[in-house]
């Protein structure tokens, strides 16, 4: 029983770790982005924007990894699954704009 409750804490703080870990890296990202918008260096922009994406996909799919841990998978990935589905579509349609532009 002792082992259980230990091995459920470890989980539970290398859950929060990694959540920590993205939402540090997306925050840096969207610094980053800022920086560069205010700058007008559309290199760090972008760099910027894509680490933020990258975090939040990351974010997404550790999500993911938890839900089937946990056994409620099929919603999350489905809910999961639509958000980095948004962010790449807001992402590549920024893309195109600037492209066009």
């Amino acid at each position: 029983m002792n082992n259980d409750f230990a091995n459920k804490a470890e989980s539970a703080a290398d859950k929060f770790a990694d959540k920590t870990k993205n939402k540090s890296d997306e925050f840096s990202g969207k610094a980053k982005e800022a920086l560069g918008g205010l700058t007008g260096d559309d290199q760090l922009k972008g760099e910027g924007k894509a680490e933020a994406l990258m975090a939040k996909g990351k974010d997404a799919l550790d999500s993911v990894k938890n839900s089937i841990q946990d056994g409620s998978a099929q919603e999350v990935v489905k809910e999961k699954f639509e958000q980095v589905k948004g962010a790449v579509a807001e992402g590549v349609d920024k893309f195109q704009n600037r492209k066009s532009n």
